[in-house]
């Protein structure tokens, strides 16, 4: 009963149809073609095709299960943004294509497994190198100096491209 489930799920992919066809095609063409007929050339390259087509489909099958192996134990959970520095009420941060001029970031703490809000941000620049210029704005009154917080703990804080309604809320007040 497994083997027919994992056989339905197998066939619901495109990509697995694909490969499945991929592969079907030349063992056709070689039970058409009898053992002592000479394979002419546009076959031969139709096969060559074929056979690097079913590669590159196999190996991007192959690199979408291995993200998602990475996704399903939770390696990854959501985007972050690698932090560079802090000073002067301003953090720089690496380029990344989830930011743009204009927009909110949320800072994160993370303490025993748990991320804790400690602050949120607006991208006041990208330059032309792609680092953003993020003013910082605490939203913890247990974090007095937000930036010597964030230099002092950076490999425990997280910098995420989105924004919480809670912060909207806070914001607003």
């Amino acid at each position: 009963m497994k083997f027919v489930v994992n056989i339905k799920n197998y066939f619901k992919d495109y990509s697995n149809i694909c490969s499945f066809g991929i592969g079907l095609i030349p063992a056709i063409l070689l039970y058409i073609f009898p053992s002592t007929t000479a394979v002419p050339f546009f076959v031969f390259i139709i096969l060559l095709f074929l056979l690097l087509l079913s590669l590159w489909l196999c190996m991007k099958l192959f690199l979408d299960l291995k993200e998602l192996k990475i996704i399903n134990n939770h390696q990854i959970s959501s985007p972050t943004l690698p932090i560079i520095e802090c000073h002067h009420n301003v953090c720089i941060c690496r380029p990344n294509n989830l930011i743009a001029n204009n927009s909110l970031v949320t800072f994160y703490e993370k303490i025993r497994g748990y991320e804790q809000q400690i602050g949120y941000g607006y991208v006041e620049n990208i330059n032309s190198a792609g680092l953003a210029q993020i003013k910082v704005y605490s939203t913890s009154e247990d974090i007095p100096d937000l930036i010597a917080h964030i230099n002092d703990n950076m490999e425990a804080i997280i910098l995420r491209p989105t924004i919480t309604l809670d912060t909207i809320n806070s914001i607003q007040l």
